[in-house]
C-alpha cells in the first residue's frame, strides 16, 4: 500500500515499460507508471466490482499519485527533483486484449507513450517518463473541455 492507502499499480511486470524502482532511484533512464486508482472497488454479494469515480475524484487522487511520485523519486535517488512536466498521450489496445486503464499490459504504446518518450522527454534529456493515469476523453465532463478549449480528440492523438 502506498501512503495515499492505495494499491500502488508500479511498473515492474508490463512489457516496454522500465522498472518503477530502478527509474526513482536513477539507475535507468525510459518510461514507468505508478497509477491511480480510477475507480473504486464494490463489495456486490460473494463478488466484487470496480465502480467508476467522478472526474474531481479522479485528479485528487492524479495529484496525490503525483506527489507521492515526485516523494518517491526524491527519496529513493537522494535527489532533488528540480522541473517536471505534466503531459498527456495515449495508449492503445493491444490486439486480442480488452482495454484497461490498470493494467499497462493492455496497452499498445506504439507511438503513445513510448514515442513521447523517445521523440519529446529522452532528446530533451529529462531522467524519466512516469505514466500516473489513463482514461477515455469522452467521460471527461463537457465544462473541462469548455475551460480547456484544446482538449480535444485530435489533441489525445
Amino acid at each position: 500500500m502506498t501512503e495515499t492507502g492505495e494499491s500502488a499499480a508500479s511498473g515492474k511486470s508490463a512489457a516496454g515499460f522500465t522498472d518503477y524502482d530502478l527509474l526513482c532511484k536513477g539507475d535507468v533512464k525510459g518510461y514507468s507508471y505508478n497509477l491511480a486508482k480510477r475507480f473504486d472497488v464494490i463489495p456486490c454479494g460473494k463478488t466484487e466490482h470496480k465502480h467508476p469515480i467522478e472526474f474531481d475524484m479522479a485528479f485528487k487522487r492524479s495529484k496525490r499519485k503525483i506527489k507521492e511520485t515526485l516523494k518517491e523519486i526524491q527519496m529513493q535517488s537522494d535527489r532533488k527533483v528540480n522541473t517536471f512536466t505534466i503531459g498527456k498521450t495515449y495508449a492503445r489496445t493491444r490486439k486480442s486484449v480488452t482495454f484497461d486503464p490498470m493494467r499497462p499490459s493492455s496497452w499498445r504504446l506504439d507511438g503513445g507513450i513510448n514515442g513521447r518518450w523517445k521523440n519529446d522527454y529522452e532528446k530533451q534529456d529529462y531522467d524519466g517518463l512516469v505514466v500516473i493515469g489513463c482514461i477515455v476523453l469522452d467521460i471527461i465532463p463537457e465544462k473541462f473541455v469548455k475551460t480547456f478549449p484544446g482538449l480535444t480528440k485530435k489533441s489525445m492523438r
